[in-house]
Parts: structure tokens; C-alpha cells; sequence
């Protein structure tokens, strides 16, 4: 054989195996992460069911505590009752009193009863917000993929939705216009198109993107698009923070002590 060939071959060889190694090397480092990433998800998520049990336990206690008073006040009116009843019978002269003591007990435990029908409207009220928690505690806790609905502006199903719902515009994107970041898990809405029109009757409900800066031309100099500007009150124009002049950002240029102020304070 060629001793080219062969030493072409033996250099193949040794490669495959550097190759194969680092495929071992990187195996089990994924496995490592992958034990990691589990061992955090389970002792996050034990703590935030710890959190839901001690809740639960409150609102059962609160529940029996309120249950246990108006039993208390029931069998207290029922005394009574049993108690008007003896003196019916003894002093029949007192009947018509007795009667409308009776009748404004009546009142009193019907206003009870209706207290009471409050009270398991807001335990039920209760038990919704626990099961709500519950599930964004599960959005929180586990990997899901976001929505790209609600990432970039609406989505239909709202907190029903499978896929992670953000709660905050990301800041930089806010800022900047844009966001560079790999993973940023916040919303980045588009521009509401109705806003662009003044017309979009949702108000601070919308979904979409409300900023007015992101109407106004790009800058009168490069032509370049930046939610920076500078606005000349000389010429009446637009320009970004790259194509003013540093001082008209921390001075007053329109100051009437500085007569030979003009564009070329602001602008270049």
C-alpha cells in the first residue's frame, strides 16, 4: 500500500477517535445537566406545593373558625326560640310581644342565612384562586415553549392557553427597540396598527405595543431609525443621539442668555 495512503488512513483513524471521545466527553456532560436541571424542578417545585398545602390549610381553618361562630350564634337563637316558647305558654298576656320577638328573630337568622351563602360564595371564590395559582405555578415550574401569540401580541386563549404567557414587557426592547438577548422569555409586541392610526379604542387593555415614539420619522441626518431623538427647534427636525452634539443633551441651548445659539449647537 501507498504510504500516503496509509498514513492518510492512520491520520482518519486517530481523528474518528478524538472525535468519539469528545462525543462521550459532551454525552455525559449533557446527562450532568439534565440530572441538574431535574433536581432544581423537583425541589422548586416541592416548595411551591408546601406553599399551596399551608395555604389551603388557612382558608380550611378560617372556614371551619367561621363555620363554628354562626353554629354558635344558631344554637344560641334556637335557645331563645325554646325559651319564648315556655313564657308563650305561661303568659299568655305577652303573646303579641312574644310574636314580634319571634318575628325579628326570623329576620335576624335570615340575615345569618344570607351571611352564610356570602361566606361559601367567597370560599368557592377561594378555591378558584388556589386552583388559578396552582396553575401558574405550573406554567412557572415547568419548561414550556412560549407563546408566540402573546409573545408578540395577542393570544385567544388567554390564561387557559398551554404554552408560558410573560407578564412584562422586555425592558430592552422597550429602550432600545430591540432586543438581542438568546433566551429573553419577556413579550416583545408589535406595534398596535390601530394606535398608529389613533384609533384603537382598548386603551391600556391592549395587547399590543402603545409607543408614540415609534411614530416619529427616523433621523433627518443618517436616516436611521432610533427611539433616541433629539428634536431641533430651529429646523424643526428629528435627529438620533449619534448625530447631536453631547452639550445639547446636558445644557438649556434655547437658554435666552446664549443669543448665537442655532443647529450647529444641537446638531451636526
Amino acid at each position: 500500500m501507498d504510504p500516503k495512503i496509509s498514513e492518510s488512513i492512520d491520520k482518519l483513524r486517530s481523528e474518528k477517535r478524538i472525535i468519539a471521545n469528545k462525543l462521550i466527553e459532551f454525552s455525559n456532560r449533557f446527562k450532568n445537566s439534565i440530572a441538574k436541571i431535574e433536581k432544581k424542578f423537583e425541589d422548586t417545585f416541592e416548595s411551591y406545593e408546601k406553599k399551596l398545602n399551608e395555604i389551603e390549610d388557612e382558608m380550611e381553618r378560617k372556614h371551619n373558625e367561621m363555620v363554628a361562630k354562626y353554629d354558635t350564634k344558631i344554637e344560641y337563637i334556637e335557645i331563645n326560640v325554646e325559651g319564648i316558647k315556655e313564657v308563650l305558654k305561661v303568659n299568655t298576656d305577652d303573646l303579641s310581644k312574644l310574636e314580634t320577638e319571634s318575628g325579628y328573630i326570623s329576620d335576624k337568622m335570615r340575615v345569618i342565612d344570607c351571611k352564610l351563602e356570602d361566606i361559601e360564595k367567597k370560599i368557592e371564590a377561594s378555591e378558584n384562586v388556589v386552583k388559578q395559582l396552582q396553575l401558574e405555578l405550573l406554567k412557572k415550574t415547568s419548561v414550556i415553549k412560549q407563546c408566540r401569540f402573546d409573545r408578540y401580541g395577542y393570544c385567544k386563549e388567554g390564561d387557559t392557553c398551554k404554552y408560558f404567557h410573560a407578564h412584562k414587557i422586555c425592558s430592552e426592547y422597550i429602550e432600545q427597540g430591540v432586543c438581542i438577548k438568546m433566551e429573553c422569555r419577556n413579550r416583545h409586541p408589535r406595534q398596535c396598527r390601530y394606535f398608529q392610526q389613533s384609533k384603537c379604542y382598548r386603551g391600556e387593555e391592549c395587547k399590543y405595543l402603545h409607543d408614540k415614539r415609534r411614530l416619529d420619522k427616523a433621523c433627518h441626518n443618517c436616516k436611521q431609525a432610533n427611539l433616541n431623538k433629539y428634536y431641533c427647534e430651529f429646523c424643526n427636525k428629528n435627529f438620533c443621539s449619534k448625530c447631536t452634539i453631547k452639550e445639547a443633551h446636558e445644557k438649556n441651548i434655547y437658554d435666552s442668555a446664549n443669543p448665537s445659539a442655532c443647529c450647529s449647537s444641537i446638531h451636526i
